[in-house]
């Protein structure tokens, strides 16, 4: 995924590829399966790929050279220096079968519930993150080996539609928002579920007890049935209330807002 390399040539790639001091990758040769071996073949562009690795993949390839030659170890062998980074066989002699990591891959996928299933999807998926983050089609070219731009932009200009929606989420994005929760209460229903809302805070109807009726509220805050509806409608919307037909509403929670505790405590 973070090489944007074909199955072939992650399959035949070695040690002796990999540059951990410097950050870099070699990516050379693939491999072509025949019927008990795997040969190393040149590429579709006849090219080799010198890649720059971030700090966290070199990370993570020192741990796997370390397992290698530990599991060496135990098997009584030394880890050769032109070893196997994905091997068919325990002392990373061999390399591994492009069709095997195929299957392999697809088992992994299904297990852990991925959308694709299939391997060759994951260099679709470095080219379209890629492009997508606004990286040069030249240097997207070059990463994946073609040969030339304009197959890198025949087969994921399609695959860009994320793209044309980052577009409108910069113009949506640079328009002034309404904070509609700091918005001060307008409408009858908005002060009157605010003021029944505090009551509920306030400890005036505690958890259990039941809301006065709304002929009862009506009259108290000089609004219609209707406005008392509405706000008790908004109440049950916030799980403070529940509320049915012909029923008394019963406080079922008080909404406090939670403290901020600063720096100091």
């Amino acid at each position: 995924m973070l090489s944007a390399s074909r199955r072939g040539e992650m399959c035949v790639l070695r040690w002796t590829d990999v540059d951990l001091s410097r950050g870099k990758i070699v990516v050379g040769p693939a491999g072509d399966q025949y019927a008990d071996r795997v040969e190393e073949i040149t590429t579709k562009a006849e090219l080799q790929k010198r890649l720059r690795l971030d700090a966290y993949t070199v990370e993570l390839l020192t741990m796997c050279h370390e397992y290698c030659k530990h599991q060496c170890e135990r098997l009584g062998v030394v880890l050769a220096c032109d070893a196997c980074l994905f091997p068919s066989e325990p002392d990373f002699c061999a390399a591994l079968k492009p069709n095997p990591s195929t299957q392999r891959y697809r088992r992994l996928a299904k297990r852990n519930g991925l959308r694709s299933t299939r391997l060759h999807s994951i260099r679709h998926y470095s080219a379209t993150e890629l492009l997508g983050a606004g990286v040069d089609l030249r240097a997207v070219h070059g990463w994946l080996g073609h040969t030339q731009a304009l197959t890198t932009l025949k087969f994921y200009t399609a695959w860009l539609e994320r793209t044309d929606n980052a577009a409108a989420d910069v113009l949506a994005n640079s328009i002034p928002r309404l904070d509609f929760a700091a918005r001060r209460p307008r409408h009858a229903w908005e002060i009157l579920t605010a003021a029944l809302r505090a009551d509920i805070e306030a400890g005036k109807y505690p958890v259990g007890s039941d809301l006065p009726l709304a002929r009862e509220l009506a009259v108290k805050h000089s609004v219609s049935v209707g406005t008392v509806s509405r706000a008790t409608a908004e109440l049950k919307a916030l799980g403070l209330i529940e509320a049915e037909q012909y029923r008394r509403a019963k406080v079922i929670r008080q909404f406090k807002p939670p403290v901020v505790v600063n720096a100091a405590g």
